[in-house]
């Protein structure tokens, strides 16, 4: 069975193939073409998918995990796409590494993300997020080593509890907000 693909830096100009029929692949690498529309629907029936990076597209719409997923590390940096990042948190309990930077991400920063119990990499640099920093930043100290918020709209105090971020060996990003 096909269980990994990686058709990154290439030129392919097209949407995203459905990738249902192969519901074992666990590694999906598309970075670095010209793929663009929507991430399908059908993302959700990779129930074995431990590994997608869309990275540096034309990728457009909302994340659509309708579905729990163990995904471990989900890159869709540099792209085109928006919405909340609820669907990329609410779906992904086991998620390790976070990149959803330089996008068009809206909302507010959801409660849900400061429960990730494996997460090391949260990267949500350069999107539309508002709202303020939960003192519950600090459930992740054990294992978070890079927190980059850079250039959205939060606002307010950065609570004090963001000092027991012990482990952040890759660094503590806050700058250009409205802090």
């Amino acid at each position: 069975k096909l269980s990994h693909v990686s058709l990154a830096y290439n030129y392919f100009t097209s949407t995203l193939p459905s990738f249902s029929a192969n519901p074992d692949m666990t590694l999906l690498w598309l970075t670095s073409n010209n793929f663009e529309g929507p991430l399908p629907p059908s993302m959700s029936n990779l129930t074995s998918l431990q590994g997608l990076s869309v990275q540096d597209n034309s990728i457009t719409g909302t994340v659509p995990f309708k579905a729990e997923l163990p995904l471990e590390s989900l890159s869709l940096y540099n792209n085109l796409m928006n919405g909340t990042i609820d669907a990329a948190i609410d779906h992904l309990p086991n998620v390790s590494n976070l990149i959803l930077s330089w996008n068009s991400f809206t909302g507010t920063l959801p409660d849900r993300l400061w429960e990730l119990s494996n997460v090391e990499i949260i990267d949500l640099n350069n999107n539309l997020l508002s709202g303020t920093l939960s003192p519950q930043v600090s459930n992740l100290s054990r294992t978070l080593l890079l927190l980059n918020m850079r250039m959205n709209l939060l606002n307010g105090t950065i609570p004090s509890s963001i000092v027991e971020l012990t482990n952040l060996e890759a660094g503590l990003i806050l700058s250009e907000n409205n802090f």
